[in-house]
């Protein structure tokens, strides 16, 4: 999602997105069958929905939302977030879960990550499933990025084309994508506007956000996942109207020790092998150190910055 959006209007993000029925989705990853000492984790989670409702539906397990945007744990806190929020890149934050029973990664966003790193969140995300765990991702269907609708524009047929809703902001109306500009057409990477449009009043303010796409296929998941020692569980994955739901666990279940769910200090090596992800902001030791310690970790232990970056969509 565009660095703008997602940053500076991050509570308008918070309402525009907030257009599904989460209890339906994490009823579809079986998330309230996972045990009560289990861990579930949420990758460019934003607001985090859906460890929200999860934890508010009931289930006692524990809860880790990883996403790079302050603003945005502040939104997810204000909606009533209680589980553990890692304000950090998603494969670093992933860095510090061991034996997760299900790690997911909602509507569309892995769009917004190029195949090397995907390749890699891939690789990080079996290194940190549980023996039994279950890594879900949701893309788009092929048949909305093959060239013929990838190159006309024809997204309007998605569901989440068009979204008016009611606010006390006024009457919000959300087009996305509003218009699509093609930079790379082999690697099916588009620059993708949304166009969000405010009326109260008699007045209208309109706002335009772009953001880079990366529209990875089906066989793109499924190689990545291959590559990274991980199998598709068909009984688990579905299709739905707009997308599939895949579902990976890992090749072979060796056996795993019993470490703790979050580690206790950050590998010194990380920002090195992740040199090649695009810097969008770097934050402080001191403001590390705050949201380490929000997060039930040894702040005192970590005296590298984290690279934060702009992965999510609406």
């Amino acid at each position: 999602m565009s660095h703008e959006l997602y940053f500076n209007y991050a509570e308008l993000y918070g309402l525009i997105a907030d257009d599904r029925n989460f209890i339906e989705e994490l009823n579809r990853l079986r998330a309230f069958t996972l045990p009560s000492t289990g861990l579930f984790v949420e990758l460019f989670a934003g607001p985090a929905y859906h460890g929200t409702h999860l934890l508010n539906g009931g289930w006692n397990g524990k809860v880790v939302a990883i996403d790079n945007s302050h603003e945005m744990e502040k939104v997810a806190c204000n909606r009533g977030f209680n589980g553990n929020y890692l304000c950090a890149d998603a494969i670093i934050g992933l860095e510090q879960i061991v034996n997760a029973d299900l790690i997911f990664i909602p509507r569309y966003s892995i769009v917004l990550v190029d195949k090397e790193y995907a390749a890699n969140l891939f690789n990080q995300a079996a290194k940190s499933l549980d023996t039994n765990g279950v890594f879900f991702v949701e893309i788009h269907k092929d048949a909305n990025i093959e060239n013929q609708l990838y190159i006309g524009g024809r997204w309007d047929e998605l569901s989440i084309y068009k979204r008016i809703l009611e606010t006390p902001l006024g009457k919000i109306e959300c087009i996305w994508p509003y218009k699509t500009e093609i930079v790379d057409s082999d690697q099916k990477i588009v620059d993708m506007d949304v166009r969000i449009t405010i009326a109260k009043d008699n007045l209208v303010d309109e706002y335009i956000f772009t953001s880079r796409e990366h529209l990875h296929t089906k066989a793109d998941i499924l190689k990545f996942a291959d590559e990274a020692g991980l199998k598709e569980l068909r009984e688990r994955s579905c299709e739905l109207v707009d997308s599939y739901l895949l579902a990976f666990g890992l090749k072979e279940c060796d056996t795993k020790t019993n470490s703790p769910i979050l580690a206790d200090t950050f590998q010194s090596d990380i920002l090195e092998k992740l040199s090649f992800n695009r810097l969008f902001d770097i934050s402080s030791v001191d403001a590390c150190s705050v949201q380490l310690k929000k997060s039930g970790l040894d702040a005192d232990a970590h005296d590298s910055p984290l690279s934060l970056h702009v992965y999510n969509l609406l």
